[in-house]
């Protein structure tokens, strides 16, 4: 099972990542760090012990969520426990720099919470994928070997949001 998990210590959050980080969890991801951000919390560190591996769209949204960080609160997001697969990831796209990674194997210990299913609307769609392109410009941004990496992925993308626009506006007339 793939999902997003939240524990506090202290002033401290934790964000465990379980099974892989992929496009299907990634907006819970980005929506509940949003949200912690908003109150107030900055020591954020995502724990990757029982997570196998990541898809572009995640480590999209995790790079431009500390990118957010360093820009408008002069800190960055501490990843733990990363493993070989996923810090490799997160090098070969040139994004690695932009963390703090943890070196030493750790546990926190605290209770999770995971974070429940966002809820369908008729745009879901739609946001799914301005999340994903969202996602994917990021990471072209972050270092340019991605550009040519993810061009073909973010041409699809912007043709597969312009259809679905489109598809919307004939069902309102």
């Amino acid at each position: 099972m793939n999902k997003i998990e939240f524990g506090w210590l202290d002033e401290k959050v934790i964000i465990r990542v379980v099974g892989k980080g992929s496009f299907l969890n990634s907006r819970h991801f980005k929506e509940g760090l949003v949200e912690l951000l908003k109150e107030g919390y900055r020591n954020i560190t995502v724990d990757f012990k029982d997570c196998v591996g990541m898809d572009s769209t995640f480590i999209g949204v995790l790079t431009g969520l500390t990118l957010k960080m360093i820009k408008s609160y002069k800190t960055t997001v501490s990843l733990a426990n990363l493993g070989k697969t996923n810090m490799e990831l997160l090098d070969t796209l040139g994004v690695i720099r932009f963390f703090h990674t943890i070196e030493q194997p750790c546990t926190f210990d605290t209770r999770f919470e995971s974070v429940e299913d966002i809820p369908e609307d008729p745009d879901e769609a739609i946001n799914q994928i301005r999340h994903i392109l969202e996602a994917h410009e990021t990471l072209m941004k972050a270092d340019q070997k991605n550009v040519e990496r993810f061009k073909l992925v973010k041409e699809q993308l912007e043709k597969d949001l312009s259809s679905k626009l489109q598809d919307k506006d004939k069902s309102k007339s």
